[in-house]
């Protein structure tokens, strides 16, 4: 089968299977003269094996590889590298694929941002791992944070309604509803049992309890639209009596969906919660592929 074409492939440099497996598995279906990959400074001591194979790989398909540094400590910065690079199309060319695997949630709408404005063909690829650690992902959530030129457009004298697609990241909720101090929270929780799903999203709600009006209600980041009906119907719900702010933490996929969704309502605002220390067993494993098309 003849494999469809792009100039660019982009991804985080990762620790888990699925950075190195995913990208050997994009190369079975795609081709891309160039392989784009932003490595975090804060995780270089847990990519040096993911390095060495990425470099590999690269030199044996003949693909350019380039490396840009960023940090999540310097936001202000990271966002200049991205807007230096990722703001002319010279850089990156007319087809890109994004490799949401591993990718940041904020990283993925800065660089949704970016590359929107340059009017070139976005296509995305995310693979689910075979399982997660079930002791914990991440530790000590870090003050949340606005996206750069996605903070909305506040109301004054109405209060604060926070939607938060949630994941097994539970600390990263609670961080989210204690720093916003939201009158009232939507809890977006994925379809299905996969990973004890239905378990950890009782968690996030035992969490929160007693801090904001709750409400929950279901998505499927895994369908063709990745949850955005979903989203959508609670953006607009809400978007008239509040301030709305809007937090990915589930299936990556349903990153895009909101993003989306921000585009069709810049009223409201994107937030997300960096972590200090995530866990070298995050995942194991590479499982289902999820291929779909921005624009």
């Amino acid at each position: 089968m003849e494999k469809k074409e792009y100039n660019t492939l982009i991804a985080v440099l990762g620790w888990e299977d699925r950075f190195y497996e995913g990208i050997k598995s994009d190369l079975e279906s795609y081709s891309f003269q160039q392989l784009i990959i932003l490595r975090y400074q804060e995780c270089d001591d847990l990519t040096i094996k993911s390095r060495e194979l990425i470099e590999d790989i690269c030199v044996k398909n003949e693909i350019e590889l380039k490396y840009l540094k960023i940090s999540d400590l310097d936001t202000v910065d990271k966002w200049k590298v991205f807007d230096s690079y990722f703001s002319n199309e010279d850089n990156v060319g007319k087809k890109v694929l994004l490799e949401i695997s591993t990718m940041p949630r904020d990283t993925i709408w800065s660089l949704l941002y970016f590359l929107n404005s340059l009017n070139i063909s976005i296509d995305y690829i995310y693979h689910t791992p075979k399982s997660y650690n079930t002791d914990w992902l991440s530790k000590e959530p870090g003050k949340p944070r606005l996206l750069f030129k996605h903070s909305g457009i506040s109301k004054l004298g109405i209060q604060t309604a926070l939607i938060i697609l949630t994941g097994f990241e539970t600390e990263r909720t609670k961080q989210l509803v204690h720093f916003f101090e939201p009158k009232l929270t939507y809890l977006g929780v994925q379809k299905g049992n996969q990973f004890n799903n239905e378990i950890r999203n009782a968690e996030n709600h035992e969490l929160i309890k007693g801090y904001t009006e709750t409400k929950e209600f279901e998505l499927d980041a895994y369908t063709d639209d990745n949850g955005y009906s979903s989203i959508k119907n609670q953006i607009d719900e809400l978007k008239s009596n509040y301030n709305v702010i809007v937090a990915s933490l589930g299936p990556k996929p349903a990153s895009i969906a909101m993003y989306k969704a921000f585009l069709n309502n810049p009223e409201i605002a994107l937030a997300y919660v960096p972590a200090k220390e995530f866990n070298k067993e995050y995942s194991s494993g590479i499982d289902t592929k999820i291929f779909g098309m921005f624009k």
